[in-house]
């Protein structure tokens, strides 16, 4: 997404080297091969936990998050493995380990920045360390061995212009095609009609959303359990990221699967199995507003759930797992 642009932080450019060596058709191949050897340790790791069902949701072969992000190309199944990790130490009292993974995947993604705040709010200093120590040391090393990377991707950043894509579930997206919107066959398709063109009413509802996207989530966050306060900052770290791609749903997902009964999710998953091709080529305004808006709505609702949602702690695993 993005016609061309490179929007890989400095540090994963650098991962993909090893592939221009390669043929495409052999780069491509090794590249999927990787991802889904990644996906089938993370669910490897959440089976040994004892997860059933979790695991196969997870296993997210709702088609437009883990499958898309297999046709995309995408890093997912790779940052996957960092993701669950991550959480399962954070569950088993590993801090350091927790805050290490974290900050590498803020080094890659930096909407995991999101992260710091939840440890912030819960006073987890050990594993706020680690990921800022972690992460600022993977950037700064890029930054002086390879500037002109990252000045690369300074430049790239600035020039974004497919906020309304309709793969972008965060509140950047869905003001974008509330007051933008794009012609179809530019960067998406459907084509997208706005409500009416307004720069300026797209900045307030991104500023309102943000604040309240935020406000909201440290105060069920700082009441939560456990689990209930990694899937609320993992689903607001997409409904906050500029670039909120459904494909990043699986890296953040796994809290809320153990979180939340199935019966409630399954409006959510359901939308997210919907394919963006049964839509009409070109979306009039209110459609552009409702259908083109499903696949935010889940994640919305998936993160309204998880706050609402009261009672599971560590000690519910056994619960869960039985």
């Amino acid at each position: 997404d993005g016609n061309g642009v490179n929007l890989n932080v400095p540090l994963m450019t650098l991962a993909f080297v090893p592939l221009t060596w390669l043929p495409p058709w052999a780069a491509i191949t090794l590249w999927s091969a990787i991802n889904v050897a990644c996906m089938i340790g993370a669910w490897w790791l959440l089976a040994r936990e004892g997860f059933a069902w979790e695991l196969v949701a997870l296993g997210l072969m709702v088609p437009m998050t883990g499958p898309l992000s297999l046709l995309l190309g995408q890093v997912t199944g790779l940052l996957l493995l960092a993701s669950v990790g991550a959480w399962l130490a954070s569950r088993h009292g590993r801090p350091s380990l927790c805050g290490a993974l974290i900050g590498l995947l803020i080094a890659v993604k930096p909407f995991f920045g999101v992260w710091l705040g939840l440890w912030v709010l819960r006073r987890e200093w050990r594993a706020l360390l680690w990921a800022v120590v972690t992460a600022g040391s993977s950037v700064v090393l890029t930054v002086l061995a390879w500037p002109e990377l990252a000045l690369g991707w300074v430049s790239a950043t600035r020039n974004v212009s497919w906020l309304a894509h309709i793969y972008n579930a965060s509140i950047f997206g869905v003001a974008a095609r509330w007051f933008h919107g794009v012609p179809a066959g530019v960067y998406s398709r459907p084509g997208l009609t706005p409500l009416w063109f307004d720069p300026s009413a797209e900045r307030a509802v991104v500023a309102i959303g943000v604040i309240l996207i935020v406000s909201a989530s440290g105060w069920a966050v700082s009441r939560a359990s456990h689990d209930g306060a990694w899937a609320i900052t993992g689903l607001a770290s997409v409904l906050l990221s500029p670039l909120g791609w459904i494909y990043y749903l699986p890296l953040v997902l796994a809290p809320a699967l153990v979180l939340l009964p199935v019966p409630a999710m399954l409006p959510a998953l359901l939308a997210l199995s919907i394919p963006d091709d049964v839509l009409p080529a070109t979306l009039g305004r209110w459609q552009t507003a409702t259908l083109a808006n499903g696949y935010a709505i889940a994640v919305f609702g998936l993160w309204i759930m998880s706050m609402r949602h009261r009672g599971l702690d560590d000690a519910t695993r056994s619960a869960r797992e039985a």
